[in-house]
């Protein structure tokens, strides 16, 4: 007579536990999705970082080197901080030659050369030869280059974002003397609905 009552509660018994178990074992799945899904997104992000990161650095490099062969009397198109410009037109220091044929050694230049922020595909720099001339020649540096660098407010006369210049563009070029300030801003999808911006900058000198 005493057997039965003890089964049963030992059943409900086993419910219970099993209820109890699968409450847990959805939570703790739970908990490993979010983790998961974290670190997916983490990863996601820091991958954008570091591809803006990258690109912004070689295009850098890239405008840095095209300037430092030219001389300072050839820049065209410069201002000084805290105006910037979006753009710069610059000749190549060639070496000396005998253009002429006259025996008179003269200092050689190339052709006109441009780089430049456009719109083209939400923001690409782009470098020029002969800009605007029957042989121009383009080539595209870097695109996802904002019209405005993170940060500032178009138009409103403010160093917004607190680097001594205003209103500047994601690419942007200050003279300073000799030299040329070139601030650089290249973006990448962050994967929710957002941008990872990276800014960069650097100075070069010109010759003389």
């Amino acid at each position: 007579m005493t057997r039965a009552p003890r089964q049963g509660f030992e059943r409900g018994f086993t419910l219970l536990e099993l209820a109890v178990a699968l409450v847990l074992l959805a939570l703790v799945i739970g908990n490993v999705y979010t983790v998961l899904g974290g670190t997916t997104r983490d990863v996601g992000a820091r991958s954008a970082e570091f591809e803006a990161e990258a690109q912004a650095r070689r295009a850098l490099d890239r405008i840095a080197m095209a300037l430092v062969g030219s001389y300072e009397r050839t820049l065209f198109e410069g201002a000084e901080s805290p105006d910037s410009r979006p753009l710069i037109n610059y000749e190549e220091f060639l070496g000396m030659g005998d253009p002429d044929g006259d025996g008179v050694p003269q200092e050689v230049f190339s052709p006109l050369m441009r780089i430049a922020l456009t719109a083209q595909s939400g923001g690409e720099v782009t470098w020029y030869e002969s800009p605007g001339e029957a042989g121009e020649r383009r080539v595209v540096w870097v695109k996802d280059v904002p019209q405005f660098a993170q940060g500032e407010i178009p138009g409103n006369g403010v160093d917004d974002n607190g680097n001594g210049l205003v209103d500047e563009s994601g690419l942007a070029f200050v003279k300073e003397g000799r030299s040329v300030r070139i601030l650089l801003s290249v973006r990448r999808s962050n994967g929710q609905g957002g941008w990872i911006e990276k800014q960069l900058q650097t100075v070069v000198t010109c010759r003389n």
